[in-house]
């Protein structure tokens, strides 16, 4: 286990996948950070990109060359209460910055575990949870996991595992140009609740749940219900499903799941809002998400005239779920607190999963005059969780 406390210098680390800062440059307005792995990181003002490590990456003057293709982006960042900002990338990985600029790298970043929006230590996890999705123009698509490995899905649907997801190299038409190690897919079943189980000749098997979200979790500790859906957990904990009202009665919904402070960055010369943050699921069972915008009710807290919703959209990505734009009045509800909420997504979390947010907002201009000059929209970022268990 790596414990981390903020403002440390890292001198040695035993979990694997886990790199320190090698070197830094600074080249122009970029700085290059080469990790004990050679991995690299790229940083340019806000915009930050990983290089796979098996990848050149060189310096010529004030030039920094390196594979456009074999490089992958950010996906979600939180500052922590400690200080350390955990930036998440698209190929599972994560790097740790705390406020000395010390950088660390973390292949698997499922590893990572934080407690009270602490960093407490880096773990092996037993699951991979899906961070994105490459389409390659040959038909092949490659799913990335946050246990370090990927599954590459092949044209007629069947599908290898890659343990390393490094060893995945791609060409200049982003089309997979070598032979990674690979286990074979050696049977599927689909369960009664919609669920697809793929299982590799090394153990693993990857389970694609009915709202899209997949996860890697050793064969051997699947368990399936009489029923045909698949638990986690013995079957026997169905057996008291019925015994206490009570206990139903006393159930906390949101009991085990964090979400993260949000990050927010304004655009002003596109008046576009981008907000950024992060949901986890820490129970053994999904639970069914909504999260909405619910506008606020005085302006003059903010000292600023209400731009009517109508003339606001947004377009959001949820994990690996993208929802297209649209108007934010295209879908209205009245919340718990009986006031109007906007709903952005309805969708699961599935069990021991991280889910990444980003939602953008911004105004229609087509439609506005010089009227509505010097209005804007405010709104609180709502998550409901469902109220039984799911």
């Amino acid at each position: 286990n790596l414990k981390l406390d903020n403002g440390t210098n890292f001198s040695y680390v035993n979990p694997s996948g886990v790199a320190l800062t090698k070197e830094k440059n600074k080249i122009s307005n970029q700085s290059v950070v080469m990790f004990t792995d050679g991995t690299a990181l790229i940083i340019q003002g806000n915009s930050k990109i990983l290089v796979n490590h098996n990848v050149k990456v060189s310096l010529d003057g004030d030039i920094v060359n390196y594979d456009k293709n074999n490089t992958f982006s950010v996906i979600g960042e939180q500052t922590l209460k400690d200080g350390n900002i955990v930036t998440h990338y698209s190929n599972g990985s994560a790097a740790i910055t705390d406020t000395n600029g010390n950088i660390i790298y973390v292949k698997k970043a499922g590893d990572i575990v934080l407690k009270n929006q602490k960093l407490y230590e880096i773990i092996t996890n037993e699951y991979g949870f899906s961070r994105s999705l490459v389409k390659c123009p040959d038909g092949r698509r490659v799913i990335y996991f946050d246990n370090g490995a990927a599954v590459i899905v092949l044209p007629d649907g069947t599908r290898q595992y890659v343990a390393d997801n490094t060893e995945i190299i791609y060409d200049g038409s982003k089309n997979i140009s070598n032979v990674p190690s690979i286990s074979g897919q050696i049977s599927q079943k689909k369960t009664k609740d919609g669920d697809q189980v793929f299982n590799f000749s090394n153990g693993k098997s990857q389970v694609i749940k009915s709202d899209g979200t997949s996860y890697i979790i050793d064969t051997n500790k699947l368990n399936f219900l009489p029923s045909g859906e698949i638990t986690n957990e013995s079957p026997d904990v169905d057996k008291n499903k019925d015994k206490d009202k009570k206990e139903e009665d006393d159930f906390d919904p949101g009991a085990g799941i964090y979400i993260s402070e949000a990050e927010n960055k304004y655009n002003d010369s596109k008046n576009i809002e981008d907000t950024t943050f992060i949901i986890r699921n820490d129970n053994n069972k999904s639970k069914t998400l909504r999260i909405t915008i619910e506008e606020v009710s005085d302006y003059n807290k903010y000292h600023t005239v209400r731009l009517s919703p109508n003339f606001v959209k947004f377009q959001a990505t949820v994990g690996d779920e993208y929802v297209s734009a649209r108007s934010l009045v295209s879908n209205a509800w009245r919340g718990n607190s009986g006031k109007i909420n906007y709903i952005i997504y309805d969708g699961k979390i599935a069990a021991k999963s991280t889910v990444n947010v980003a939602l953008s907002l911004y105004v229609d201009y087509a439609e506005l005059d010089n009227s509505h000059q010097n209005t804007g929209f405010i709104g609180t970022i709502h998550i409901y969780v469902d109220e039984r268990r799911k």
